[in-house]
């Protein structure tokens, strides 16, 4: 390009860019900016008011540069707060010239100050209206809402934040409003608003509540359909599949439906043969098809339903036919599963993980897999435990992250016999889970045939003395081996001697981490006999291990002579002043 400058974009492109900003931001910065700027920016007439972000000074400046016909959005959601501002807004501009208003957010709480804006508000060009009230008196604002609804332009209404009673909106009998967003809503008002808006498209409800008293049995006839709505999202919800089948049914014509569904245990929303069989059947013109269902495992569900659960994901309807992909994770310690497709997350899922992530420093997350075909008659071949076999035994899996899980001796025993048949495993980690000694040997023995790995990590397990021999056989065994974590886990001066003849015959380890282990200055001694020749370590972390002066000698000796390592890190030991000075003296001959 001859002049990627933005000053050489055009016009209207710029506008584009400034429709992005806040009024403040254009008038006050990009305004300034140059002379080219600054006549684009008087040409520009689609200014958004947001009295939520302006200070009162900023919009009394800002009304002697905006003429009132150059707004064509307001935002106040604020109101009880705002109220000087819009004495302000009201007194600065002449609200009979806000003729080009397009879109407005109001927050209302039935206040004084509510209805003097509502009265002098122009509607004429609305388009879009956004409420968000707490009013227990909502009689003013539904007398607005339904002037408004009859405007020609009027398109979009969202009623997200207000509790309003849909029965009593006064609905229009000619409305035109093709989207809408609504707090709650029950298969009554459903099909109420179905019947009386018929140029609706798309709708929008946070929550969808059923009254299985009545409400089912007062299902409209299969024979009254409404064919208008195009797409349907319920954000929040705990229906049956045959609850979803009820409202479905209603709107064979939609082409896009999301859904989100927590339950409490486990059903058929979650059984990907009859969600085939509803699209199929009910939902024929379906392109887009966007769910998160979570609930609560019971104890003792056979595993062989979770697997029989992704199977029928598997199928050509889902993978060849509609090209929607599935995603499973296991949340072990929680006993909870999360079905999605992908990569359809609701916003309000990492909030529901935020206690999770606090307890335990990461989402303690075993498993997540995809309903990906496993050969070309997607077959199944996963046999799924607690849901870890199906993570491990994966060809395409590379890392392992089950950090902070409780496993415990049985979780890694069976994590060790899986991974005797894996070939692709790069990277483990077991830190934090309490595997003990005999867990840490099966789960070492499964690595042993193990020709690809490259990291483990098991700090904090409770290993001890004993299971050190079989880790240091790891050591000498495995050729690709170049991160180990030990720490924490009172290997103690033996453990140290075991590992220090591994390092003597692994020369690809890289680093290693043995802090708060009671090494001592004998276990030092032992690695410091394996590191002396050592050509490829660069890192030892000997942190918390009761090392003294002469554990500081046997260091020192090493770094005379080896040149390789980089970093060895010994906070929180007992090396003292004449340490200090063995260490001094080696690093000053360490070249």
């Amino acid at each position: 390009m001859a002049d990627a400058s933005l000053l050489a974009l055009p016009v209207e492109l710029i506008h584009r860019i400034l429709n992005n900003l806040d009024a403040c931001s254009i008038i006050f910065s990009v305004r300034k900016v140059c002379k080219r700027f600054y006549e684009i920016v008087n040409l520009y007439d689609q200014y958004e008011l947001n009295f939520d972000s302006m200070s009162e000074s900023c919009l009394k400046i800002i009304s002697r540069f905006i003429q009132p016909e150059k707004i064509t959005s307001l935002v106040l959601r604020n109101m009880w707060y705002e109220s000087e501002k819009i004495k302000i807004f009201l007194s600065f501009f002449d609200t009979s010239q806000l003729i080009r208003i397009q879109s407005i957010t109001l927050g209302l709480s039935n206040q004084a100050s509510d209805s003097q804006l509502l009265q002098h508000l122009n509607i004429s060009n609305l388009v879009s209206l956004n409420i968000h009230s707490t009013s227990n008196r909502p009689g003013k604002e539904l007398n607005f809402i339904s002037k408004v609804m009859v405007q020609s332009h009027f398109r979009k209404l969202c009623l997200a934040e207000s509790h309003y009673n849909i029965m009593r909106i006064p609905w229009p009998d000619r409305c035109t409003i093709t989207f809408l967003t609504i707090k709650s809503c029950s298969l009554e008002e459903y099909n109420f608003l179905l019947q009386h808006l018929a140029y609706l498209r798309t709708f929008i409800t946070t929550k969808f509540i059923t009254d299985t008293s009545n409400q089912l049995n007062s299902l409209p006839s299969v024979s009254a359909y409404y064919s208008q709505l195009m797409s349907l999202m319920i954000l929040n919800s705990s229906l049956s599949i045959t609850e979803f089948e009820s409202i479905l049914s209603l709107t064979p014509s939609l082409v896009k439906l999301k859904l989100i569904s927590y339950r409490s245990n486990f059903d058929s929303i979650t059984n990907g043969s009859d969600w085939e069989y509803l699209i199929r059947n009910t939902l024929s013109s379906l392109r887009t098809f966007e769910f998160f269902f979570s609930y609560t495992l019971r104890k003792g569900t056979d595993t062989e339903d979770l697997t029989l659960m992704i199977d029928r994901f598997r199928t050509s309807f889902w993978l060849q036919e509609k090209k929607w992909i599935i995603t499973c994770d296991y949340f072990l310690t929680r006993n909870i599963i999360n079905l999605y497709t992908t990569p359809t997350c609701p916003k309000d899922f990492e909030k529901k993980m935020e206690p999770i992530k606090w307890m335990y420093g990461s989402l303690p997350c075993i498993i997540r897999f995809k309903s990906l075909p496993i050969d070309d008659k997607f077959n199944s071949n996963i046999h799924l435990v607690r849901g870890a076999d199906d993570a491990i035994q994966s060809q395409t899996i590379r890392r392992v992250r089950l950090g902070y899980n409780a496993l415990g001796e049985e979780g890694a025993q069976f994590i060790g016999e899986v991974l005797r048949n894996n070939t692709t495993l790069t990277s483990i980690s077991l830190r934090f889970n309490q595997i003990g000694a005999n867990g840490a040997y099966c789960l070492i023995s499964g690595l042993k045939e193990n020709s690809t790995i490259r990291n483990i990590d098991l700090e904090n397990n409770g290993i001890g003395e004993d299971s050190a021999i079989c880790i240091a056989d790891v050591i000498e065994s495995i050729k690709t081996l170049t991160g180990l974590n030990l720490g924490k886990n009172q290997i103690g001066i033996r453990g140290a001697k075991y590992l220090s003849n591994a390092l003597q015959q692994n020369m690809i380890i890289n680093h290693v981490y043995l802090e708060d282990n009671q090494i001592c200055d004998e276990g030092v001694g032992f690695l410091a006999e394996a590191l002396k020749n050592h050509t490829t370590l660069v890192s030892l972390h000997l942190g918390s291990n009761k090392i003294g002066i002469t554990g500081t000698q046997y260091l020192s000796n090493v770094l005379r002579n080896n040149t390789k390592i980089r970093r060895i890190y010994l906070e929180n030991n007992e090396i003292a002043d004449e340490g200090v000075q063995f260490l001094s003296e080696a690093l000053a001959n360490n070249e």
